[in-house]
């Protein structure tokens, strides 16, 4: 039997040119690779990507991390971008680490993998896993709150920012928004953690796998367990007490749970249709005083920091304001209420339309292995196979394998490909908005008004560049 390979983990950090990590494109990447004791080996990896030409960056995105068109321009293209940054993560052993990345920098990742014909969920499937420090930072503080200065935000609430916790704790944060910086921070808080608090960052290293996060969260045989996340208030040390009551029966492994803090004696016997809305109405759209269910779903795969009720000491307990005996009372009403497994199963019931984009598609499901073989092959002469237009069972495939050949080998793609592809970033730049305005000229007039407003020499600076960059696209996508 082979040996196991040698644990490391790479941390790493994206500067982007947006928030959605379904169609933001990467503007930078930096990572480092640690040992298992959290000590940095090897050489950094640090990439500008070149703009995208079918699409604009965000103005409060660029404003953020300080990286012009113009800068990026100097950069790889996002196909070798990805080559650089898989043959880290897909390294035997590799745990990716990205500070409050799990839903943005992890699934950015997958998306990246998508676009680019790479298997999008080998990177972080064993022996590799994917992790996110910031909730452990969160159980620290909630049950060992000397092991790690929390600064206080202007409200007096507990800030988690990076930018905050580096200096707080005597860490080297040179940079705030710079992806190299960003990364160096995180090692350092997270060897602080290993330092003070080991037995914390051992047991949350163990939730990167899923079958501990659900040995915690067994509806057959459930008990109350512990759960840090920001969904409960920072004054509460984002900390409560789930009670697991169902598996939900497709898609990646997920549990939904009730969360004790919130007295389910409402909603015990709700009929299915109005425990959903009450679910899904926003905080804003309540009456006052409406009682709020606490039901709720919980990704296994996304390491969520659950650990047994024995951790809720007295001194936790008065720290989050929540007592064993309430939550053993609302536990057993949960319980011995008939047919709440059904009624909360009904609330997550449904089917979520795909989006018509298919590199935003990548949930819509996957693909059978000869294609994912084939695509492997594809991305060593795209243009040929589009070329040669080989046909894809799925739906998808024919329109990213175009992209990707364009996007990524424009330069030495045939006339038709090159043709096309402008035809598409013009469909997309001169796309209508709910104004009347072409999405070019509303982003242009946009940066426009920024000028006239601004007089920060470093904005419009960067302003100015935007604008170049715009209007310079505005104009290549024009030629027929």
């Amino acid at each position: 039997m082979p040996a196991a390979p040698r644990e490391t983990f790479f941390f790493y950090d994206y500067e982007t040119d947006g928030i959605e990590p379904q169609r933001s494109r990467i503007v930078q990447v930096a990572g480092q690779r640690t040992d298992a004791k959290f000590k940095p080996i090897g050489p950094p990896l640090e990439l500008l990507c070149r703009p995208p030409t079918d699409r604009l960056p965000s103005l409060h995105a660029t404003f953020v991390h300080g990286i012009g068109p113009r800068t990026a321009a100097k950069g790889v293209e996002e196909a070798e971008l990805a080559d650089r940054l898989m043959a880290e993560l897909e390294r035997p052993g590799t745990t990716a680490v990205a500070y409050n990345g799990m839903d943005f920098d992890h699934e950015l990742t997958r998306f990246l993998c998508w676009r680019t014909l790479r298997e999008p969920y080998r990177w972080s499937s064993a022996p590799n896993a994917r992790w996110d420090p910031i909730d452990t930072i969160r159980a620290v503080h909630a049950l060992r709150p000397s092991a790690l200065n929390i600064p206080l935000r202007a409200d007096g609430k507990p800030s988690f920012k990076l930018e905050q916790l580096a200096p707080a704790n005597d860490v080297l944060h040179e940079s705030a928004h710079d992806a190299a910086s960003d990364v160096h921070a995180t090692i350092g808080l997270v060897r602080k953690l290993h330092d003070n608090a080991p037995r914390i960052i051992d047991w949350s290293l163990r939730l990167r796998h899923r079958n501990h996060v659900l040995a915690q969260l067994d509806p057959a045989a459930p008990k109350p367990a512990l759960y840090v996340a920001s969904t409960t208030p920072s004054e509460l040390a984002c900390t409560t007490v789930i009670l697991p009551l169902a598996s939900l029966p497709r898609g990646s492994p997920a549990v939904l749970a009730w969360d004790l803090r919130f007295d389910p004696t409402p909603f015990l016997q709700m009929p299915p249709e109005e425990l959903r809305a009450a679910v899904f109405t926003k905080m804003a759209d309540r009456e006052p005083g409406e009682p709020r269910p606490g039901l709720m779903s919980l990704r296994a795969n996304k390491n969520p920091f659950v650990a047994p009720i024995a951790m809720f000491t007295d001194e936790v307990q008065e720290r989050i304001q929540l007592d064993l005996p309430t939550i053993n009372k609302r536990a057993a009403a949960l319980l011995s209420a008939k047919g709440l497994r059904g009624r909360a199963l009904h609330v997550y019931d449904g089917e979520y339309p795909a989006p018509d984009d298919p590199e935003e598609a990548l949930y819509a499901g996957f693909l059978d292995d000869s294609e994912r073989a084939r695509l492997q092959d594809v991305r060593r002469n795209p243009v040929d196979a589009v070329t040669r237009q080989l046909p894809w069972r799925d739906p998808r495939l024919a329109e990213m394998v175009f992209r990707f050949a364009a996007r990524n080998h424009y330069r030495t793609a045939t006339q038709e490909i090159r043709q096309r592809w402008r035809a598409h970033c013009r469909d997309r730049l001169f796309a209508k908005q709910q104004d009347g305005n072409s999405y070019v000229d509303a982003w242009l007039q946009e940066v426009a008004d920024e000028l006239g407003k601004d007089n920060d020499e470093t904005r419009v600076e960067l302003l100015s560049e935007l604008k170049t960059h715009g209007e310079a696209l505005r104009k290549w996508a024009q030629v027929e």
